[in-house]
């Protein structure tokens, strides 16, 4: 975008927005940074100086005609009776000399303040694109890992039917059901099962001396 003059709401606008812009990269980079993420931290710093730098071009660009004039003189002298016209760029901030026999040359915008302005505005961009890579990296879902069984049950194989588990209350119920004696499941002897199962056991005849009776 070029002009013949600079014009005073444009360069007012440009340089509140930038400054703001700085202001609030600034605030954001270095908590950034004391959080650990340097890559965002980085690019908004990066985007802050890119900033700076244009507000100062922007600042540099406030002139009235006779100011214009006068930058173009002190930029040089030799060439300042050439001198046939004025271009303004706002972006980048420059101000163009043109000479009646072609030609042109900078003034007012110092020279260093758009090669500053470029490099910093590359370094943000490569560096939010590294913290977006990073971001999506992290956000990846984790595999999930079987859960560990907890003391007291047993892993279930994934081809066996599931084995019921039974509540301290149906416990109860079923010791009261049976007579009282505890469930012993798994015990080896066949008079133990039947006791626990709440059964007596058969009396047998007790042995000792024979009476007269019988054979």
């Amino acid at each position: 975008m070029t002009t013949t003059y600079p014009a005073a709401l444009p360069l007012l606008l440009g340089i509140v927005a930038a400054a703001v812009t700085a202001l609030g990269l600034v605030g954001y980079g270095f908590p950034a940074i004391g959080r650990g993420a340097v890559a965002r931290g980085g690019a908004a710093l990066s985007g802050a100086l890119a900033a700076l730098a244009y507000a100062w071009g922007l600042v540099s660009l406030f002139l009235d005609e006779s100011g214009t004039a006068q930058a173009c003189q002190d930029a040089s002298p030799s060439l300042y009776g050439q001198v046939g016209d004025y271009s303004v760029s706002y972006l980048p901030p420059a101000l163009n000399c043109r000479l009646s026999s072609g030609g042109s040359y900078e003034a007012a915008v110092p020279g260093f303040l758009t090669p500053v302005m470029t490099v910093c505005t590359v370094i943000a961009v490569t560096l939010a694109l590294i913290a977006v890579a990073e971001h999506h990296r992290t956000a990846r879902p984790r595999p999930e890992h079987p859960a560990t069984p907890r003391r007291g049950t047993h892993e279930r194989h994934p081809g066996l039917p599931a084995v019921p588990q039974r509540s301290p209350a149906a416990c109860r119920r079923r010791r009261r059901r049976h007579g009282g004696a505890p469930a012993l499941a798994g015990a080896g002897l066949p008079g133990v099962r039947r006791r626990a199962a709440g059964l007596r056991l058969p009396q047998g005849r007790p042995r000792g001396r024979r009476t007269g009776r019988g054979p």
